[in-house]
């Protein structure tokens, strides 16, 4: 597509008779056409999160800027924000396009200052109902938000709520958002911006609650929320529950068990979270009947006690032995694996898209899950020295670049099919998270057979955060084989090039 300077423009429009007013063909779309385009400028739905690995990657940048951070750190922003869209400049075009982009701006309106908005919405009362998702996680001062329920009470219209944990501490708050707002569909509460650690959702402020009293919420995410012993009075009121999301929380698997017996879980995540008994998060997750036959996405990545992983080798075998059929997505990062997995974790290959793994597995455990159902891999073995220190003259590390991508490509060519009388599913893995498992240098990488067409559809790798000179090593050895480096802050992975 070409491309012209604004002043050009500005010379080729000079003489041309303007559009009356409504007239323009951009005006003369579609409400449903002009909306999709507009949606391109609108400002995102922060309440609305995908827990998939893929999606909650950050924005990735090019391998030359990858290199130009290595050579010149001082010329790159770590802190680079994104391009800011905004749809004020389109509510000022015209009142057509006015019509349209207004229902896009307050469907999630961008609340920078919430006592601004409440007198907005105060004053434009035609506003109100148009509000769908509200981000009030960011707000500061906390004091602002005593006027919340005054806030929720105008907004009927409104599905996601996302707020800081100082929210619910006038009394009742809590009970209000949770089983007063019948339309409310998605609740996630954050713990940011705070100094102090005392418990404000409490079990007192749902104490009284009659036994048919029910909340509508399908999404419930808590994130490093200190609640105490709440969540015994909340989950058993949620039938309509879909996505669970307890990231860095700390509380007892009992607290689990208590979910209402109609809700079906499609997401559960409980990442980081602490304390957790690996045998009682085992029994929840392999007989409690919302988890045991709609669950899509399983992150138990990095459970830990004050002992060590939660998740022993045990614990792994029962969980993946019973993993439903609707699994798609399943991070067990941090847990204690072992070579007996190997098998499960093959069967589950063919239907997982993504797969996180702990520690305790090789690189060639590694090629065996993904490859070892359907190819011999006992010939395709390498002796490799010792101890391999890479060159630090330029035209040497070159040379062992290729001399690496040789040997990469003798071990791909010696690959064949096993000869069975029942064919094999081919594994559908795209996104393999292997953070969780150390001992991988980049002298495995380089000649890991993972990297071949083979693999496919496996599209991504992420891997443990490696120092400056092990990274551009990486980017050499991708770059010889067909794929390439991302690397934002501390997350670090390799994708196959289209």
């Amino acid at each position: 597509m070409s491309h012209i300077a604004f002043m050009d423009w500005v010379d080729a429009m000079k003489g041309v008779t303007p559009n009356l007013p409504g007239c323009s063909r951009l005006e003369k779309l579609p409400s449903e056409i002009l909306s999709q385009i507009l949606e391109h400028v609108t400002t995102p739905d922060t309440t609305h999160k995908s827990q998939y690995m893929a999606d909650r990657l950050p924005g990735s940048i090019s391998n030359n800027l990858l290199i130009l951070a290595f050579t010149n750190f001082s010329t790159v922003n770590p802190n680079a924000q994104t391009q800011k869209t905004s749809l004020f400049s389109c509510l000022l075009t015209s009142r057509r396009v006015f019509e349209v982009a207004l229902l896009l701006t307050y469907r999630c309106p961008k609340v920078g200052n919430f006592d601004k908005f409440l007198d907005v919405l105060s004053r434009r009362s035609q506003y109100q109902h148009l509000v769908r998702s509200l981000d009030l996680s960011a707000t500061r001062p906390a004091a602002s938000l005593m006027y919340l329920p005054n806030c929720l009470a105008s907004t009927s219209g409104l599905k996601r709520l996302s707020v800081p944990l100082d929210a619910f501490k006038p009394r009742g708050t809590a009970r209000n958002i949770f089983f007063g707002l019948p339309q409310l569909e998605s609740i996630e509460i954050t713990d940011r911006y705070r100094d102090d650690r005392d418990l404000i959702l409490t079990a007192g402020e749902f104490e009284g609650l009659s036994d048919t009293t029910m909340s509508s919420i399908t999404t419930l995410s808590l994130t490093e929320v200190l609640f105490g012993d709440c969540l015994i009075h909340i989950l058993p009121r949620c039938p309509n529950l879909r996505i669970l999301d307890l990231k860095r929380c700390s509380f007892d698997a009992q607290d689990l068990s208590a979910l209402h017996p109609d809700a079906r879980l499609t997401q559960l995540i409980l990442e980081e979270c602490q304390g957790l008994n690996g045998d009682e998060i085992t029994q929840f997750i392999t007989n409690h009947l919302a988890v045991t036959t709609t669950l899509e996405v399983l992150n138990l990545g990095r459970l830990h006690t004050g002992h060590g992983p939660s998740l022993q080798t045990e614990n792994v075998t029962t969980i993946l032995e019973k993993v439903p059929a609707s699994l798609r997505s399943l991070d067990l990062g941090g847990s204690r694996m072992s070579v007996s997995h190997i098998p499960l974790l093959q069967r589950l290959g063919t239907q997982l898209e993504e797969l996180g793994l702990g520690h305790c597995l090789a690189m060639e455990d590694i090629e065996e899950i993904l490859l070892g159902s359907q190819y011999d891999l006992s010939e395709t073995a390498i002796d490799t020295p010792a101890n391999k220190d890479t060159p630090t003259n330029p035209q040497l590390a070159t040379l062992a670049t290729a001399v690496s991508a040789t040997q990469l490509q003798q071990r791909i060519r010696s690959l064949s099919l096993k000869n069975k009388a029942t064919k094999t599913l081919k594994p559908t893995i795209r996104h393999l998270d292997l953070r969780n498992s150390p001992g991988i240098p980049v002298d495995e990488l380089r000649l890991c057979l993972l990297f071949g067409a083979q693999s496919l559809p496996l599209h991504r790798i992420e891997l443990q955060n490696c120092v400056t000179r092990d990274a551009r090593e990486l980017i050499r050895v991708c770059a010889a084989v067909g794929w390439k480096v991302e690397w934002v802050g501390r997350r670090i992975w390799i994708e196959r090039k289209a």
